[in-house]
């Protein structure tokens, strides 16, 4: 099912409750959503909107690319959605800047895979496949496609990639990755300068992550579960699933990401019950909230006696399909695979603000896929044109796995 570029998704509701179906019928009936509008017919539909707490025909999933259509899931904040193939996901209750984000993603993501099929032979560099392989291993020529010339498929499941990658303007309605949001808003510094060099550091003790990344080490290397003890609360790291649950609220969690209060957190192996489990109720792949914790901390900072003039060691690619990125990630992440690069070489040569380096930096350095090398540096002028060759492959690679 195709849609013209200027015109409308066509939506189907399916088995919603009586409350919701009403309310979105009202929605797509009137003039608040430019974008969409109903269609009764699921066949002939652009969209499907469907209760994942609620009964419905499982066998529409596998067949969603075949039949060019997606789902937008609707379900509970306690309940795993589903990240299948072209579905997305929007938490109950239905909260219309929400829905109509998803709907803005579907409808950029049905026109660019329109205009790969008009023009089969060029690649659009905003455009990429909806999962990626995770190179578990240091990246070679080999492992990040520098010999796979396919191009990528024109593929926005995992939209923050797309906007990670193409350039943006404030004015940009699907902007979510403003500098402020994610790598504050520091100004670049003169290393030279002692007063300036003291704002781009910081402690990883006093912060959540660095705590999350022990633990996690503690339950790997002892194969047992982990108790995270702070001031306010504890987390449990589960080793068998390598899951991080918690019980703070959204505002909170966001809060302690961010705020240097955790002195005082111990680390302790543990036994829980599964009455005990029961307490901690929300749960996050180890991984992501570490990478997230680490990012909300940073701010465009790096940890204490981070070098800024020795190479970043690149040693494994982070699986960013399932990562919280923002603008210039895929480019770095690339030119650390290819180049010996300090941080402040990959600023000054990528032409992007340090704080973003050091933001992604710190990131990867939290889940072991980059650290800093010992080795001198011997790095040499990136060639432009190579460059975006190097990087149209790398992201060949990484989009169609």
């Amino acid at each position: 099912m195709n849609i013209q570029h200027n015109s409308k998704l066509k939506i189907s509701l399916n088995n919603l409750d009586d409350i919701t179906q009403n309310t979105l019928k009202f929605f797509f009936k009137s003039n608040l959503c430019e974008k969409a509008e109903l269609n009764i017919n699921d066949d002939n539909a652009n969209v499907l909107i469907i209760d994942l707490d609620r009964q419905y025909n499982k066998e529409i999933i596998p067949n969603l690319k075949k039949s060019n259509q997606f789902v937008i899931f609707l379900h509970n904040e306690m309940n795993t959605p589903l990240s299948e193939e072209n579905t997305y996901n929007v938490t109950k209750p239905v909260q219309v800047k929400y829905l109509k984000q998803q709907l803005s993603f579907i409808a950029q993501r049905i026109n660019d895979i329109e205009e790969s099929n008009d023009d089969s032979g060029k690649v659009n560099t905003n455009s990429f496949a909806a999962t990626a392989k995770h190179a578990q291993s240091k990246p070679s020529s080999q492992s990040l496609g520098l010999i796979n010339n396919k191009s990528p498929t024109q593929n926005f499941k995992n939209n923050h990639l797309n906007m990670a990658l193409k350039k943006s303007t404030d004015s940009s309605t699907l902007n979510q990755y403003k500098a402020h949001k994610h790598v504050g808003s520091n100004r670049d510094i003169n290393p030279d300068n002692p007063e300036e060099l003291k704002k781009i550091y910081h402690n990883p003790k006093k912060y959540l992550y660095h705590h999350l990344v022990q633990a996690v080490k503690l339950g790997k290397d002892n194969k047992t579960d982990v108790l995270i003890k702070t001031l306010f609360g504890s987390l449990f790291f589960d080793y068998k699933s390598q899951i991080l649950f918690h019980s703070f609220d959204k505002a909170k969690m966001r809060y302690f990401k961010s705020s240097p209060l955790f002195i005082e957190t111990k680390i302790v192996k543990t036994s829980l019950s599964e009455k005990a489990k029961k307490d901690y109720s929300i749960g996050q792949n180890a991984e992501s909230l570490i990478w997230q914790s680490a990012i909300s901390a940073s701010k465009g900072r790096v940890p204490l006696g981070t070098s800024l003039t020795q190479t970043i060691e690149m040693t494994s690619w982070p699986n960013f399909s399932r990562l919280l990125v923002f603008r210039y990630v895929i480019q770095i992440a690339a030119a650390w695979s290819t180049h010996h690069m300090s941080l402040l070489d990959t600023a000054s040569q990528l032409k992007i603000p340090q704080r973003y380096i050091f933001t992604l930096y710190n990131a990867m350095l939290a889940i072991e896929s980059a650290k800093i090398n010992n080795v001198i540096d011997n790095t040499k002028k990136i060639n432009r044109d190579k460059k975006k060759s190097v990087f149209s492959k790398i992201l060949s690679h990484i989009f169609n796995h």
